[in-house]
């Protein structure tokens, strides 16, 4: 008759709302009554059943303690994204900090957070091994000292309020670069990408989200602050595609580079370096940043631009895209008719 015990480990620590956009937790800034939970790794939060649950305190710090040595997910619920949750018009700050460093958050980004949740990459926790000292430095660390190697308190999720961006992709049959609502129309189906900026030698290698034009040739992309890009991928104008036989307006196309942040929502935005059919359609970069997009009273007047009056300052719609028709072509063939048939 034998008895065998392991040493348990704990995993924890912070859910924040980053109000000064640094990247990581300081005083003042956790969030209460977020649901947290914890999964096994190779389990699917939302789909399997959590081993716990816990809600975050007063401060915004959650601990599963009393844990089996092993491999785990942390799982923020989609529930704490609807309207009236604790996280609710919040969104992952952009980028995750990799492995236990504590130098930033941990959160997977996920731009429809409401639907799908944010977890965590996966944290093994060894009884003896976990963070401690320095490695473990973060707001909240000192707490579990009396068995630092055995509590890892690294686990934070961070949050801000998320700015949104949109609007338009047109047919402007006149090509002037401006929606005429009596004679032109949105184009649907079209696929839309945001990208971000790259920084330093950090180079997007892809899209960071990617929507599909409705509602009359209507977009929009809800995600962190942060400097993007607009771009409609050359797919859309090879054969078969929604803008197949259509070219970016004119009028764009001279002061292409100039058309910069801080857009008057008066004419459409698409820039092509070289050929769409090669290279796509993309507006300038721009920065969103909470309480600082166009509003109503600073410009923003174009077609649908009451959609984002509840978060004015929050939202900006004034980046479109128009597309003309292609030049029709005439011609064919001068000939010397040598035996005069015509």
């Amino acid at each position: 008759v034998d008895f065998g015990f392991y040493r348990t480990v704990s995993i924890g620590n912070l859910v924040f709302n980053d109000t000064n956009y640094n990247g990581r937790a300081e005083a003042g800034e956790g969030v209460i009554g977020v649901t947290v939970e914890l999964y096994h790794d190779g389990e699917v939060p939302s789909v399997s059943d959590p081993i716990s649950t816990e809600v975050t305190d007063a401060n915004g710090f959650y601990l599963f303690a009393g844990l089996a040595p092993g491999s785990y997910i942390v799982h923020v619920t989609a529930e704490n994204f609807l309207p009236g949750g604790a996280l609710a018009n919040r969104i992952s700050i952009t980028s995750t900090s990799v492995g236990d460093d504590d130098l930033g958050e941990d959160g997977i980004d996920e731009n429809t957070p409401e639907f799908y949740g944010i977890s965590s990459d996966v944290v093994v926790v060894v009884p003896g091994a976990c963070p401690a000292g320095t490695a473990e430095a973060g707001l909240g660390a000192t707490s579990d000292d009396g068995d630092d190697a055995g509590v890892d308190l690294t686990v934070d999720f961070g949050f801000v309020d998320k700015v949104c961006v949109g609007n338009l992709v047109f047919d402007d049959k006149n090509n002037d670069g401006v929606f005429d609502q009596e004679s032109e129309f949105g184009i649907d189906s079209v696929t839309v990408e945001l990208w971000q900026v790259a920084v330093g030698d950090i180079v997007p290698l892809e899209p960071l989200a990617t929507t599909v034009t409705s509602g009359g040739g209507l977009y929009n992309f809800c995600v962190a602050p942060g400097t993007y890009y607009i771009r409609i991928p050359a797919s859309e104008f090879q054969t078969g595609g929604p803008l197949e036989y259509r070219r970016s307006s004119t009028p764009n196309e001279a002061n292409g580079a100039s058309n910069t942040d801080g857009d008057d929502d008066v004419g459409e935005d698409g820039i092509v370096d070289g050929s769409a059919l090669a290279n796509g359609v993309r507006s300038p970069d721009f920065s969103l940043l909470p309480t600082t997009e166009p509003t109503w009273a600073t410009g923003e007047t174009g077609y649908n631009s009451f959609d984002d009056d509840i978060t004015d300052a929050d939202s900006d719609l004034t980046v479109d895209f128009g597309f003309a028709p292609k030049p029709l072509t005439v011609g064919n063939l001068v000939y010397r008719d040598v035996v005069a048939d015509g």
